[in-house]
């Protein structure tokens, strides 16, 4: 959702983007393209998968590094889904990832690795995430981001092996970034492999058998690709978007909106006033007529059901309160 925020900087306007001045640089110089989107998220996903791959060589080999990286892209679903979102985090994942592998080199070595550490905070930092409890969002709950890792939790206790002590203390200090908040859990994803590759020693090892793995991590990834095909906004999303607005431009009556819906009704040129977080508004106390996009049931506001969709996990309804 947060995603189109981003596409609108790229029209020009970024108010919506007040804390990523330096991201927003970048985004201001973009075409207005979604190949152009689409391309930039790929390549930011294909620079952070090389700089694990070269992280895991140097602490391993080369064999190990193809398939850890390879059973890493199926255990960990964030790996994919972060890179289905057009946000600043594009930016900044692929510079840690590549200070990681830097730190592990000599001094100066360990100097640039430093440097690009630096140079990611400008696409990434905020003070938000610091902030235990700040947002009643999932992913800003104690502990709760270890979610978005699935498998991959299970190979982290793995690292404590690695002969390198130097990367163990490193994975102490992410680790911590972590535990504050589900978004800097990202950052985890290089020790999640590396955890992955300790493990493949171990097991190899013992001479342990380990080819039904394979098969698992392929259907994995399949199903990672498939869930992100099908994420919002679907069709039936964008239908109900236009709809809504057609409504309040026949009747000539204002348009409410839950916030999580803000984004795309102003992609699609309605100035919504709820947008990107917050408490949705309750619909009964405000001043008819108009003619609401939300995901609750309002006929106790004595309002006409319109249009909408209802499934599983989500629901996407239209009602007019006149």
């Amino acid at each position: 959702m947060d995603s189109y925020a981003t596409v609108e900087c790229v029209k020009g306007f970024c108010g919506y983007l007040a804390w990523q001045d330096s991201a927003i640089f970048f985004f201001k110089l973009m075409p207005n393209s979604l190949l152009f989107f689409k391309f930039f998220m790929f390549l930011s996903l294909f620079f952070s998968v090389f700089f694990v791959w070269l992280i895991v060589r140097k602490l391993f080999n080369e064999r190990l590094a193809w398939i850890s990286v390879f059973f890493g892209l199926g255990f960990v679903p964030l790996w994919l889904f972060e890179f289905a979102k057009f946000e600043n985090e594009l930016f900044a994942i692929p510079l840690v990832f590549l200070g990681i592998y830097f730190l592990l080199g000599d001094n100066f070595s360990k100097l640039i690795g430093f440097g690009f550490f630096l140079l990611s905070l400008f696409f990434w930092l905020w003070l938000g995430y610091f902030f235990l409890g700040n947002y009643a969002v999932t992913e800003g709950l104690f502990l709760s981001g270890f979610l978005s890792l699935f498998f991959g939790v299970l190979f982290l206790p793995f690292v404590f092996f690695v002969e390198k002590k130097f990367f163990v203390l490193l994975f102490v200090f992410f680790l911590l970034g972590g535990f504050l908040h589900g978004k800097l859990l990202v950052f985890l994803i290089p020790f999640v492999v590396v955890g992955i590759a300790q493990l493949l020693v171990l097991v190899e090892r013992k001479n342990i058998n380990y080819n039904y793995v394979w098969v698992l991590v392929v259907f994995l990834i399949i199903g990672w690709n498939y869930s992100i095909l099908v994420q919002v906004p679907t069709q039936n999303d964008w239908d109900l978007i236009d709809k809504v607005i057609e409504i309040g431009s026949d009747l000539n009556i204002p348009i409410e909106n839950d916030w999580s819906f803000g984004y795309w009704l102003i992609h699609k040129g309605y100035p919504a006033k709820s947008f990107g977080g917050g408490t949705d508004k309750n619909y009964c106390e405000i001043e008819k007529p108009f003619v609401v996009l939300t995901d609750s049931n309002l006929t106790a506001c004595s309002c006409e059901w319109t249009q909408g969709f209802s499934l599983p996990t989500r629901k996407v309804n239209i009602w007019k309160c006149i």
